[in-house]
């Protein structure tokens, strides 16, 4: 829950018209978002400081529960605002650890999703067969 509110800090941060561009290209219509500091630096270190303590709460839920949905989700939003922010500080090398550490969050909070929906569908299967014998 923590987490969340730090995600939140840091994404109304990094998704201001002024800090987010979008450009499409017209040879192959695809879109590409790139980000810059904000004219402000104290929002710009404010929105670190939301995305390094929202990481923080997010390995903590883990280390609780490493199977824990929720905290995996963060975790893997918390790393994409992580890779903005190094975009924005010129620092490539951190924003491709970053965006690393972001797919492989993500790829886990797939799996997990996908298990605790299969365990719904069984649940709801089972509730709805009658008993045998």
């Amino acid at each position: 829950m923590l987490a969340s509110k730090d995600w939140d800090c840091s994404f109304k941060i990094t998704e201001q018209p002024s800090v987010k561009t979008t450009t499409i290209d017209p040879s192959n219509n695809k879109a590409t978002v790139s980000y810059k500091k904000p004219k402000e630096q104290k929002d710009f270190d404010q929105a670190q400081m939301c995305v390094k303590q929202g990481l923080t709460e997010a390995e903590n839920a883990i280390k609780f529960d490493p199977n824990n949905e929720s905290a995996w989700s963060y975790k893997t939003n918390l790393l994409l605002e992580a890779s903005k922010l190094a975009e924005m500080d010129g620092k490539t090398d951190q924003k491709a650890q970053y965006t690393k550490e972001y797919e492989a969050a993500l790829k886990r909070t797939t799996e997990l999703s996908v298990a605790n929906q299969k365990r719904k569908e069984e649940a709801e299967k089972a509730a709805a067969s009658p008993p045998k014998g």
